[in-house]
């Protein structure tokens, strides 16, 4: 009997721990199962599954009000098993937002990076290396990061651009100085007016020449297409 109970103890304790072994790898997170990490992200905000123009795996996504996109990198040639993702957010500042301003952030930040890229759109993004797995715990600690950092570049930099360029079009434009009033003087009385010579006919004006057409307006002409305020760029060629 003690033999028996021996060996019912042993089954149980193998069978636990491989049931132990399963849930861990259930909640280890890579770049190879997209819709798990947009589970992940879920949890913060909204996400939908996508793909980028190189037809590898995409996830946009929002959280707390910003729009951001996921790319996978170092997928294979059936755009599976990727390695890393990289999570980046743009707005359409045009022109508004300094590179000073963008250099200022990026100085004394560990997590994020920044930069205008040739569209005058403001963008910050990070890459997560998910190469060999992490744990599900470790995957929203990323997510909440990125969070953050969106949420500080927004604030720091796109609210910061967009008050100083409301604050420098808001200055009131100089009011012209209203020439004085004057009174005009009481005309002085005419002297009776001498007899004179007819004077001779005026010799006909030549006839002006005929006003060339007004062009048409182009004001419209050359105009840059608008952008939503929260345009996601498309995913660069993999290894630029």
């Amino acid at each position: 009997m003690l033999l028996k109970a021996l060996a019912g103890t042993a089954i149980l304790g193998v069978a636990l721990a491989m049931s132990g072994a399963a849930r861990a790898d259930d909640d280890l997170i890579d770049a190879t199962n997209p819709e798990k990490l947009a589970e992940i992200i879920r949890g913060f905000g909204s996400a939908r599954m996508d793909k980028a123009a190189d037809e590898t795996p995409a996830i946009r996504g929002r959280i707390e009000g910003n729009a951001f996109s996921v790319y996978f990198y170092g997928c294979n040639d059936r755009h599976e098993a990727c390695q890393s993702i990289n999570l980046t957010a743009s707005w359409n500042m045009a022109g508004a937002t300094s590179l000073d301003q963008v250099n200022t952030w990026n100085a004394d930040k560990r997590f994020g990076r920044a930069y205008v890229d040739d569209q005058g759109s403001a963008v910050v993004e990070t890459d997560i290396n998910l190469s060999g797995s992490v744990t599900y715990e470790n995957m929203e600690g990323n997510i909440d990061w990125w969070r953050i950092i969106m949420a500080d570049f927004k604030a720091n930099v796109i609210d910061a651009s967009s008050a100083s360029q409301d604050e420098g079009e808001g200055k009131a434009s100089p009011v012209p100085e209203t020439p004085a009033t004057t009174t005009p003087a009481p005309a002085a009385e005419a002297a009776p007016a001498q007899p004179s010579e007819p004077a001779p006919a005026a010799t006909p004006a030549t006839p002006a020449a005929p006003a060339e057409p007004a062009s048409a307006a182009t004001s419209a002409e050359g105009a840059a297409p608008q952008r939503s305020p929260f345009s996601i760029p498309r995913k660069p060629n993999p290894g630029n």
